[in-house]
C-alpha cells in the first residue's frame, strides 16, 4: 500500500496544493521505483538489502530492521528522498511564475517475502547508514586454482594457492586433509557462491557446487565437503 502525502499547509499558502504536489509526487515516484527494483532483485540478508537500498541514486536509508527477507516476518526500512519542484510550476504572483520548492520526505518500506509495500513515515533522527558490498570470489577463481594447486596432495602448497587468490578477508576459507586427500571451501556467505577444490593424487577438481538456495544457509559449503566431493560437476 503507498498513499500521496497531504500538502503542506504553509507551503500551500505559497505555491497552492496543486503545485506543491508536484514535489510530493516526486518523492513518492522515486520511492516506488526503487521500492519495484528491490522487489525483483535476489537479495535476501539484511546487510546485502542494506547495500542496495544505499546504492540508490537519491534515497538516504536511515533504519533497517529484521535479519533477512522471509516468508514469516517481514524486513521495515525508513528512506529519505528529496522531492524536486518544478521551476515556474507554481501559481503566478505579480506577474511572475512562482517556483515550486523541493521537499524532503521519509517512507516506510515493508520487504516481503517476494513484495515491497511503502507508506509515508516520520524521518528518524540520526545520520544515513552505510553498508558494504558482500564479499565476492574473483571471476577467474576457477582457473587460477586448477592453475596453482599441486598435482598431488601437499598441504603447503594448497595453502600457498588459496593465498595467492588475494580473498576478501570476510570469505570464509576452510583447508582439510582427510585420509590423503586435500579438500578447500572458500564461501562469500550467506546467500552467496560456494567454491569447492580437490586435490588427490595425480588429480586435481574445482567446481561449483551450487547456488545458495534464496534465504538459505549453505552449512555444507565445508572443507570436508570438498573432500567427499559433495555435489560435484564439471564447470561451466
Amino acid at each position: 500500500m503507498h498513499r500521496f502525502l497531504p500538502c503542506v499547509a504553509a507551503l500551500a499558502l505559497l505555491t497552492g496544493c496543486g503545485a506543491d504536489n508536484t514535489a510530493e509526487a516526486n518523492a513518492e515516484a522515486q520511492v516506488e521505483t526503487m521500492a519495484k527494483a528491490l522487489s525483483r532483485t535476489l537479495v535476501w540478508k539484511t546487510e546485502d538489502i542494506g547495500f542496495f537500498v544505499t546504492q540508490q541514486k537519491g534515497v538516504e536509508l536511515l533504519s533497517i530492521g529484521g535479519q533477512k527477507r522471509s516468508r514469516t516476518a517481514p524486513l521495515r526500512l525508513v528512506v529519505r528522498v528529496i522531492g524536486k519542484g518544478v521551476e515556474g510550476g507554481g501559481f503566478f504572483q505579480d506577474g511572475m511564475p512562482t517556483p515550486v520548492p523541493d521537499v524532503v520526505r521519509c517512507f516506510e518500506l515493508t520487504v516481503y517475502y517476494s513484495d515491497v509495500t511503502f507508506d509515508g513515515a516520520d524521518c528518524p533522527q540520526g545520520a544515513p547508514l552505510t553498508f558494504r558490498a558482500r564479499p565476492e570470489l574473483p571471476s577467474r577463481a576457477v582457473e587460477q586454482l586448477k592453475k596453482r594447486l599441486p598435482r598431488k596432495p601437499d598441504l603447503a602448497k594448497v595453502r600457498e594457492a588459496v593465498r595467492r587468490l588475494d580473498l576478501d578477508p570476510r570469505i570464509t576459507q576452510e583447508i582439510a586433509e582427510s585420509e590423503g586427500v586435500i579438500g578447500v571451501a572458500l564461501w562469500e556467505g550467506v546467500d552467496g557462491t560456494c567454491l569447492f577444490a580437490r586435490v588427490r593424487s595425480s588429480e586435481v577438481d574445482v567446481w561449483h557446487p551450487y547456488r545458495i538456495v534464496p534465504g538459505g544457509d549453505l552449512e555444507s559449503c565445508t572443507a570436508i565437503g570438498a573432500v567427499n566431493g559433495y555435489f560435484e560437476r564439471a564447470f561451466h
